[in-house]
């Protein structure tokens, strides 16, 4: 997989006359919801035993590598990690910069973020999908 990855990469560079970085690490960032408002949610909860019903935003498109790549020209490769059982993908794709999926909600699921760049540094991030209890108003 991450063969593939870096032979994505260079074969991405090469299409758009891109020069190799130098190899320092990326920073990537994760947010729920869209990372470019003006203030992203920092956390995000669904009801506990949520049985995959919510739809959860994660936005890692704010990631950048500022140091080998200050402009933004050179590509980004992304992965979502979610430490869920059977974590269901909605919209987009665990190896995309944005994805929406759906988590059990048994417990909180930490999510990590990896972004490589073209010359195979990786930086990641990681947050977690909280749980909520419901609370019975009673009579």
């Amino acid at each position: 997989m991450a063969r593939a990855r870096r032979l994505a990469l260079a074969m991405l560079a090469a299409a758009c006359g891109c020069a190799s970085s130098s190899g320092h690490a990326p920073v990537a960032r994760i947010a729920f919801g869209d990372c470019r408002a003006a203030a992203p949610p920092s956390s995000f909860y669904v009801p506990l035993g949520d049985g995959y019903r919510t739809d959860v935003p994660l936005d890692g498109s704010c990631s950048d590598d500022p140091l080998d790549d200050p402009t933004g020209a050179m590509p980004l490769a992304f992965h979502f990690a979610i430490d869920d059982p059977a974590p269901q993908v909605t919209s987009g794709s665990l190896d995309g910069a944005r994805v929406t999926v759906r988590v059990a909600g048994s417990r909180p699921t930490a999510v990590r973020l990896t972004v490589t760049n073209l010359a195979g540094a990786a930086g990641s991030a990681a947050a977690s999908i909280g749980v909520t209890l419901s609370v019975d108003a009673g009579p």
